[in-house]
C-alpha cells in the first residue's frame, strides 16, 4: 500500500501522462484502490483542476466521481494537453457558444466554419449585422438620454442576473465547504434602471432577489416585476419605454396585450417595448451588474439577508425585494386575445398608442429605422388579473 501511495504521488506531481482505459488504469502493474482514489480527490481539491470540455483550470470545486475516476494519476498539464488532443472540435465548437448567444452571429460563424461561407462573405455579413446592432444601441442611449432630462418620458432597461455570485454561500472559504452542495441557496436577480439619478448617486435600481428559484421565468413574473417596480414611482409619466431581451417570458402575446391595457387604461399615453437580439447585452444593466460582481466579489455572504443588506447599500439602488405581485395575467389574458398578433414576432420594437379610443400596436425590425413599419388594433381585455396562489 506504501508503495502505491508513493508512486501514485510521483506520477502526479511529476505530471507523467497515463493511458486512460474506461475506469481503470495501470501504473507499474499496480491497480488503483478505492484509497488511492480519495487520496488524489484531496489533492485535486487542494491545487485545482482542469476542466474536461473547456479546459479551464477549476479551483477549490467539487470534482465529480465521475472525473476523478477517470483522471487519477493525471496531472494538470498533461490533463489539458489530453484534453486539447482529443477534444479539439468540442472546445471549439463550445467556445463559439460562448462568445455569443446571438442567433444571427452563430448562424454566419456556424456556415463559415463549415465551408458554405468565404471568409470575406462571413466578414461582410458580421459587419452588417453588428453595425445594425450599433445603431440600435444608439437608439436606446437617446431614449435613456432622453427620460434624464424629461420628467414625462420614463425609460426602464429590465435584464435579469442568473445565479449571482454563483451559489450563497459565495466566498468558498472553509466554513462554506463544510455546507453540502444540495444545501447551498442560489438566486436570480433581476433589475430595473431608470434613467433616472437617484439620492445617494447613480442610477435609480429596483431589484428583485429570486431565491432558490420561486418564480422562474415566465410572464407572469415579467409583468409582476414591472408593475412592482412602477408601483415604486413618484408620479407615472406619459410615455414609458423598456428596453427588453427577446426571451420567451418578455416576448409574447400576453405581455403586448397587457401593455395595450394599460393604456387603455390610461395609466400611459404611449408605451414603447424595444427588444435587443438575444445574445446582445444591455449596456446600462451590464454597467450595474458589473458593480454587483465586484461587491459581492469582496465580500463573504452566508445568508439571504447578507445578501439584501449588500445589494440594498449600492449606489442607486432603491429598494431590494425577495418578492413580487404575482397575479394570473397569463391566465386572464390568453382566453382573450386573438389572431391580431400573429406574426409579428419578428420585429424588434413596438409601441402602443390611444387613437380614438382604440389602442393601436405598431411594431418594425429596428428601433432606429421606420421602414416597414405595420400596425395592429388591440383587442381590449375586460375584468382584471385575479392573484395567483402559491
Amino acid at each position: 500500500d506504501s508503495f502505491r501511495v508513493v508512486a501514485l504521488k510521483k506520477e502526479v506531481l511529476a505530471g507523467i501522462m497515463r493511458s486512460v482505459h474506461g475506469n481503470k488504469w495501470t501504473l507499474k502493474d499496480v491497480t488503483k484502490t478505492m484509497e488511492d482514489k480519495g487520496r488524489l480527490l484531496n489533492w485535486y481539491r487542494e491545487h485545482g483542476q482542469y476542466h474536461p470540455t473547456t479546459g479551464k483550470l477549476v479551483i477549490n470545486k467539487q470534482i465529480p466521481a465521475r472525473i476523478i475516476s477517470n483522471q487519477c494519476g493525471i496531472s494538470k498539464v498533461s490533463r489539458l494537453q489530453y484534453i486539447m488532443s482529443k477534444t479539439k472540435r468540442l472546445i471549439s465548437r463550445e467556445q463559439s457558444t460562448l462568445m455569443t448567444r446571438c442567433n444571427r452571429c452563430a448562424k454566419i460563424k456556424t456556415h463559415a466554419r463549415r465551408g458554405r461561407l468565404t471568409a470575406t462573405d462571413a466578414n461582410r455579413l458580421m459587419e452588417s449585422h453588428m453595425d445594425g446592432v450599433k445603431k440600435e444601441r444608439e437608439y436606446v442611449n437617446s431614449h435613456f438620454a432622453k427620460s434624464e432630462a424629461d420628467t414625462e418620458y420614463l425609460h426602464l432597461t429590465i435584464d435579469d442576473m442568473s445565479n449571482i455570485a454563483t451559489k450563497l454561500p459565495h466566498q468558498i472559504d472553509s466554513r462554506a465547504k463544510l455546507i453540502p452542495d444540495n444545501l447551498l441557496v442560489r438566486a436570480d436577480l433581476t433589475a430595473a434602471v431608470h434613467a433616472k439619478k437617484g439620492s445617494n448617486g447613480g442610477n435609480i435600481t429596483d431589484i428583485l432577489l429570486d431565491v432558490c428559484n420561486l418564480y422562474g421565468s415566465t410572464v407572469n413574473s415579467t409583468l409582476g416585476f414591472l408593475l412592482s417596480t412602477l408601483q415604486r414611482c413618484d408620479m407615472l409619466p406619459s410615455t414609458l419605454h423598456i428596453q427588453y431581451d427577446g426571451a420567451k417570458a418578455n416576448k409574447n402575446k400576453v405581455f403586448f396585450a397587457t401593455l395595450a391595457h394599460l393604456v387603455h387604461m390610461q395609466m400611459f399615453s404611449t408605451v414603447i417595448v424595444h427588444f435587443l437580439p438575444s445574445g446582445h447585452s444591455h449596456a446600462h444593466a451590464d454597467r450595474f451588474f458589473s458593480v454587483v460582481r465586484k461587491v459581492l466579489n469582496s465580500e463573504e455572504l452566508y445568508t439571504p439577508g447578507d445578501l439584501v443588506n449588500s445589494l440594498s447599500a449600492m449606489k442607486g439602488v432603491r429598494s431590494v425585494r425577495l418578492d413580487r405581485l404575482s397575479f394570473d395575467f397569463k391566465k386572464w389574458a390568453e382566453d382573450q386575445i386573438g389572431r391580431e398578433l400573429d406574426g409579428c414576432f419578428e420585429s424588434m420594437h413596438f409601441s402602443f398608442e390611444n387613437k380614438n379610443d382604440d389602442v393601436i400596436m405598431s411594431h418594425r425590425p429596428f428601433g432606429s429605422s421606420e421602414m416597414d413599419t405595420k400596425t395592429v388594433v388591440m383587442k381590449r381585455l375586460e375584468g382584471t388579473p385575479n392573484w395567483l396562489a402559491r
